[in-house]
């Protein structure tokens, strides 16, 4: 797989150009995240309830009833689902992006692939009961599975819109792009316990393994920023690790999820 060209690898352009990076980065995931989300979760919720009309009514592990679609129950799904969605994408797709496909079908299909391994794994949990009082069970997961790469999909075109919009890391930007950057580091933490912590990820089994290559391959994507800049050793075995890592973390989320899906099917 090849990686993106060198100047997005930190060819000698700066701190500035980084903020720049992560700052579109950021929006393009949160804007995805909080659309596909928010609209996109009802929809799938949807979509599963009409695969078992027989389970209308039952209440689901959040508290929903099966079927019953009302204006608050929306409104939560799409602020508070929609949002902390939103910010896990952002996070994740700045770690990710330097190391796709540099453009084409290629780059979808990877961030399809990394939609699913990585967004999947947190929307199915085998021991939530909403598997198992809606019938059939693997009905619903291919319903999110698919949602996923969608997602994952539209990051890609959310992203490449912003590339050709956002202007260049000028002066009387930097502020702007440095406070984003800021953000997208604070909330780069609690979002990386997501993989480690079962009352964070509200799952039994969170992915520890895919969080620690994520974490790997999130320390590679810092020394590309500065590759050229700092003599570090992240910063000379990035481009050659990064692609590595990120197939890496795809196997293993997959690994993941394929063990979730175990438990109903």
């Amino acid at each position: 797989m090849r990686a993106l060209p060198s100047p997005r690898l930190g060819e000698r352009r700066g701190w500035r150009h980084a903020a720049r990076e992560v700052t579109r980065g950021g929006l393009a995931g949160l804007l995805t995240g909080v659309a596909m989300g928010g609209g996109g979760g009802r929809l799938a919720m949807r979509v599963a309830s009409l695969l078992d009309p027989s389970a209308r009514g039952r209440t689901t592990e959040a508290g929903f009833s099966v079927g019953e679609f009302t204006l608050d129950g929306t409104i939560e799904l799409v602020l508070f689902g929609g949002i902390f969605t939103g910010i896990g994408l952002a996070v994740i797709w700045v770690v990710v992006r330097p190391w796709l496909p540099s453009r084409g079908a290629a780059r979808y299909l990877m961030g399809a692939a990394i939609g699913v391994a990585m967004g999947g794994r947190f929307a199915i949990d085998g021991r939530n009961i909403d598997f198992f009082i809606l019938d059939p069970a693997w009905g619903q997961a291919s319903i999110f599975i698919v949602l996923a790469a969608v997602t994952g999909m539209a990051v890609v075109a959310v992203d490449g819109w912003l590339e050709r919009r956002l202007p260049p890391p000028r002066n009387d930007l930097m502020i702007g792009y440095g406070i984003v950057a800021m953000i997208g580091l604070l909330m780069a933490v609690p979002s990386t316990l997501l993989f480690f912590r079962s009352e964070d990820c509200g799952c039994v089994s969170p992915p520890r393994l895919v969080g620690v290559v994520f974490i790997a391959l999130a320390w590679l994507t810092a020394g590309s920023w500065v590759r050229g800049q700092v003599g570090s050793l992240a910063a000379r075995w990035s481009p050659r690790a990064g692609p590595m890592f990120l197939l890496a973390l795809v196997a293993a989320g997959l690994l993941h999820l394929a063990g979730e899906i175990a438990h109903f099917v």
